[in-house]
């Protein structure tokens, strides 16, 4: 592997640190825009996180006494989170949770199919000892945490560690929307919450693991497509019979 410094950030990247990092970007300081990220970042952990539902319809005046503000800042919350296509704005209709059946899933799990597998090559060309030991303490976590948003948020720091160190900033970009997705689709299927408390996933990862720290960008690759290609067959099936 390349001595040069990984790129993968911190240990464990939230949902919510994702969140706060976006909402920043609005603009501090500004009493308005300070709401603003507040909302923001409530409404898309609960969407990310299905308290929110697919298709539920979201009612500016009740968030606005929920969070205590004007409809101002709930209204450009909304707005981004549109742009970020969590949220869809119906005309004359107001807000709703975008929808996620079968199809969208689908969709989400073939193309990580298509970046992710590269993007573990990557990172294995690219990636120091530091990245190395990052991915792994990681997994630690994911192996020694017990709640199911726990190891959740773990799985996806694995990944996002992986494409942290690749080098990639457009397929980060891309990712991060589609990992808002595969988390959605988790909470709505019953069957993860055992998968996450077994040794599937973290085998999955293990391997991936083993293949990076040798240096091996194809066995990396190879790694990478065999476990998002076991975690898409359960996904599809656990959501039909969901």
């Amino acid at each position: 592997m390349d001595a040069t410094p990984s790129e993968s950030g911190s240990t464990l990247h939230t949902h919510a640190v994702d969140s706060q990092r976006r909402a920043a970007a609005l603009g501090e300081g500004n009493r308005v825009l300070s709401r603003t990220q507040k909302v923001y970042v409530a409404l898309r952990d609960d969407i990310v996180r299905t308290r929110l539902a697919p298709g539920e319809v979201v009612i500016e005046p009740e968030l606005a006494a929920r969070f205590g503000v004007s409809k101002t800042p709930v209204r450009e919350a909304l707005q981004i989170l549109v742009v970020e296509g969590l949220v869809v704005a119906l005309p004359r209709r107001g807000y709703v949770v975008r929808p996620l059946g079968i199809s969208e899933v689908r969709e989400v799990l073939d193309l990580r199919l298509i970046i992710e597998p590269p993007m573990a090559a990557g990172a294995t060309r690219y990636g120091n000892e530091a990245f190395v030991e990052e991915l792994s303490s990681i997994l630690d976590a994911q192996r020694s945490g017990s709640g199911t948003a726990e190891l959740t948020d773990a799985a996806r720091a694995f990944h996002e560690c992986i494409l942290g160190a690749a080098r990639n900033a457009r397929a980060k970009t891309l990712m991060s929307g589609l990992f808002d997705e595969t988390t959605r689709s988790h909470h709505l299927i019953p069957a993860i919450d055992a998968r996450i408390h077994s040794d599937v996933e973290n085998n999955g990862h293990q391997q991936v693991l083993e293949a990076i720290r040798t240096g091996d960008p194809r066995a990396a690759e190879e790694a990478m497509r065999r476990h998002l290609v076991e975690l898409r067959e359960f996904v599809l099936q656990a959501f039909l019979e969901a």
